[in-house]
């Protein structure tokens, strides 16, 4: 069935707007990046070809997160030293613990907390699974939290890259022969219950304190620069590895590798910061403090965000949910929204079309065939094959398919009107030439402006070819009606 709606597609009508809860995710690079003339894209060697990401994780706790027993400072594999630290310590400063629906000794309102909740396989799974096993139920927080793996970060590049990406975890353990156990995580593992528990590095200073002689944070909503506390945690862990761990973190950067050091807890500020050079980024390890019964692990969202700014170099967009890039944390942890059309066209991700005025077109969805069209404003945009030389409106037929499966927020679904909407059109405005500012959020790429339309020009109950009034460029009125037809 062919169907047109008359405006952008209606998720953005609310989600693009920034919401108070939807903070900044903070992603501090370095001072230079974009400051130098670099060569575009289909210059470089991998143009057309796939293009490999190597990838490695490490789990750090904090000393007030540890059972003492004398001598002994353990990360918490036991309930019983869990309890301990809950009573002692400070148990948002604990390693591969959560919540569960069973009962122990520690209730968190309606749930209870459980040492060595995470395995091993839970982690690398969620990172780099390629054969569907992180799937449905296989989300640890599953059967706590109603969560549902849609597949892993791996499989979320390979969708947004049209293939031509492709995460690899990094050798980390030659020793050993379970591929899993060999690659991917630079921690040591323990069994617990016949089961491989991540052993976490323990940073030098607790997670919360008095001030940063004895800690990084003051406590769970503190502001202080939390981009100087990236920066402690990121060295510290570092020297973590460099001396008690066998791995060689000066290959690993060198060879291309990017590193994410996950936090044990979580913070209301400090979800991800990151840097490019080398490439490595401090990122919490779960939404919500653990003494939250709504508490869970952060999924891999905030994770694809901060990789496309490390790996690729891409700025925040103000766009909502309609881009992973977007400036605010507004997507869902398990099934992170795809990016914006305009970054994969200048990945060489995409099959563009180009469009004029005089032409009626069909747009199948951006998720499966791969194309979007290109409208041009001024230049010639596809003179580059990553069609970035001109001024233009990109325009994508984005459906709740794959990863944008969860485009659209539960709280509209709900609506009646809405239940059955399955997506429709995005406008995108990209220039070469000067800035379209959005006054939003930090490091908002200035040459792309998400275009969406006013709310009282929408009909979402349209069907059949019609004229498409593309509201969203009101000021460009040559390019206000035009046939689109939009194959669901």
């Amino acid at each position: 069935m062919k169907t047109l709606f008359v405006i952008t597609l209606f998720v953005l009508l609310f989600p693009v707007y920034s919401f108070p809860e939807d903070n900044p995710t903070l992603c501090i690079m370095d001072s230079n990046e974009y400051s130098s003339e670099q060569n575009p894209n289909y210059l470089l060697p991998w143009w057309n070809n796939v293009r490999i990401g190597k990838f490695a994780v490490l789990y750090v706790d904090f000393p007030d997160g540890r059972y003492i027993n004398g001598n002994d400072t353990l990360q918490p594999f036991y309930d019983y030293q869990l309890e301990w630290v809950n009573t002692h310590g400070e148990p948002d400063a604990a390693g591969e613990m959560g919540l569960i629906n069973e009962v122990t000794n520690i209730s968190v309102g309606s749930k209870f907390m459980k040492a060595s909740k995470y395995t091993w396989n839970d982690r690398w799974n969620m990172f780099f699974d390629s054969v569907g096993t992180y799937y449905g139920n296989a989300h640890p927080d599953c059967a706590s939290h109603q969560d549902t793996a849609w597949g892993s970060m791996k499989q979320y590049w390979k969708e947004a890259s049209n293939n031509k990406f492709e995460l690899i975890p990094y050798l980390t353990h030659p020793n050993e022969s379970d591929y899993k156990l060999r690659t991917g995580i630079i921690n040591e593992y323990v069994m617990i219950n016949d089961v491989p528990v991540i052993k976490c590095l323990k940073l030098p200073f607790k997670k919360y304190g008095s001030n940063d002689s004895n800690s990084y944070l003051r406590s769970f909503s503190s502001v202080e620069s939390l981009d100087i506390v990236a920066n402690r945690m990121i060295a510290d862990a570092t020297n973590l590895i460099n001396n008690s761990t066998d791995f060689n973190l000066t290959q690993f950067y060198a060879d291309g590798g990017t590193l994410f050091i996950y936090y044990a807890g979580s913070h209301s500020a400090l979800k991800d910061i990151g840097y490019r050079s080398p490439k490595v980024s401090i990122v919490r390890g779960r939404e919500n403090q653990i003494t939250d019964e709504n508490s869970r692990i952060d999924g891999f969202g905030v994770a694809a965000h901060q990789y496309g700014h490390i790996e690729f170099g891409w700025s925040h967009t103000n766009s909502g949910r309609c881009d992973i890039m977007n400036g605010g944390d507004v997507h869902d942890n398990n099934s992170p929204q795809l990016p914006n059309p305009i970054y994969r066209m200048q990945q060489g991700w995409l099959e563009p079309i180009a469009l004029d005025i005089t032409q009626e077109i069909e747009l199948s969805p951006i998720e499966t065939s791969y194309q979007c069209g290109v409208i041009t404003i001024y230049g010639k945009p596809s003179a580059a094959s990553d069609w970035s030389t001109g001024e233009c409106f990109v325009v994508e037929n984005r459906r709740r398919l794959g990863f944008d499966r969860k485009i659209i927020i539960k709280e509209i679904l709900e609506n009646p009107l809405y239940t059955n909407f399955k997506g429709g059109l995005l406008i995108w405005h990209y220039s070469p030439y000067y800035d379209l500012p959005e006054p939003y959020c930090c490091g908002v790429d200035t040459k792309i402006k998400f275009r969406h339309n006013d709310r009282q020009h929408f009909s979402c109950k349209t069907e059949g070819i019609q004229k498409l009034f593309l509201h969203g460029i009101k000021d460009y009125p040559q390019f206000q009606l035009i046939f689109i037809i939009l194959i669901l």
